[in-house]
């Protein structure tokens, strides 16, 4: 696990004791209230689940893995953060290990490859300016079933 997610997690927690929260904060602590809730009734001991929920168990999950990849991308590289990329970021965290192909916009193909999340889920990623190799690919498969 990465020390900026640990970070964060103990600022919250900091703040959270400190009763420091801001309103985005205050809607995050919604979140957390949810999650020791649930905890609590499965008789988990609340100490125990931020530990639990920055383990390698739950950060090494391919939807939360991919998602956070891609999120860490976007707020680190030059590009401007599109209205859609955070959307794209969640779709295809669920989809790429699933899939065997995707279509994306162009900078979101770029992403995924710098990444190399496509290698990491042998999901061959595509955009329009790519198609061309996505086709090939799809003709290549109906060779193999005839």
């Amino acid at each position: 696990m990465g020390r900026g997610v640990e970070r964060t997690w103990r600022t919250f927690l900091v703040n959270a004791v400190g009763r420091k929260l801001d309103f985005e904060n205050g809607l995050a602590a919604q979140g957390v209230s949810q999650y020791l809730s649930w905890w609590g009734d499965l008789g988990g001991d609340p100490r125990r689940m931020f530990e639990f929920m920055l383990s390698d168990f739950v950060t090494s999950l391919p939807l939360i893995r991919i998602k956070a990849q891609l999120f860490a991308k976007m707020v680190t590289s030059n590009d401007t953060v599109q209205s859609g990329d955070v959307g794209d970021a969640r779709l295809l965290s669920t989809a790429i290990p699933l899939v065997h192909f995707v279509l994306t916009d162009k900078r979101i193909e770029r992403r995924i490859k710098e990444l190399g999340i496509d290698r990491d889920w042998n999901t061959r990623v595509f955009s329009m300016s790519t198609i061309d190799g996505l086709f090939a690919d799809l003709e290549g498969l109906r060779g193999q079933a005839a």
